[in-house]
């Protein structure tokens, strides 16, 4: 191990299981707050959308009280 290797942080492992399938994901985050990880996600600036090409409707559901 260098020097350099030892002096940096060790990066601690992510709470949040890689994922084989959308569904599968989907899954998971219907069970879990993102809240329950809010120290390992990172914010996101200048965020950009584009035109999808697809011209499928896309429904989002959320609570009344948000």
């Amino acid at each position: 191990m260098t020097r350099k290797e030892r002096e940096q942080p060790k990066a601690t492992k992510s709470h949040i299981p890689t994922f084989k399938t959308i569904e599968e994901e989907a899954a998971f985050w219907d069970s879990h707050s993102s809240e329950m990880f809010r120290d390992e996600l990172i914010p996101v600036e200048n965020v950009k959308f584009v035109k999808a090409r697809s011209k499928k409707a896309q429904t989002a559901r959320f609570d009344e009280g948000m």
